[in-house]
């Protein structure tokens, strides 16, 4: 199980220019993956990434992604990828 929150958008940038931050806490291992985002809408593609990540590492997979049900995880990407790839594991 992956726990997942979208923070932002804060006044301050980074020196990159980023506005938000995507933290990613597997609950099993308690490990913290922390991705800088300019926009909101790059949200699923850093999840995307990760769990790419996450399986080629650990040779586990992500089944539940727990959210604070933000609408940024709402988004019709995120609906498919996990009917498509969390369900069928």
């Amino acid at each position: 199980m992956v726990y997942a929150n979208l923070c932002g958008p804060f006044s301050a940038t980074s020196l990159r220019g980023n506005r938000y931050f995507l933290i990613l806490v597997d609950e099993f291992t308690r490990k913290i993956w922390l991705y800088l985002l300019k926009e909101k809408k790059k949200a699923f593609y850093h999840f995307n990434k990760f769990c790419i990540l996450v399986e080629r590492q650990s040779e586990w997979r992500v089944k539940i992604l727990r959210t604070n049900g933000g609408r940024e995880f709402k988004s019709r990407e995120f609906a498919e990828f996990c009917e498509k790839v969390l369900n069928m594991r």
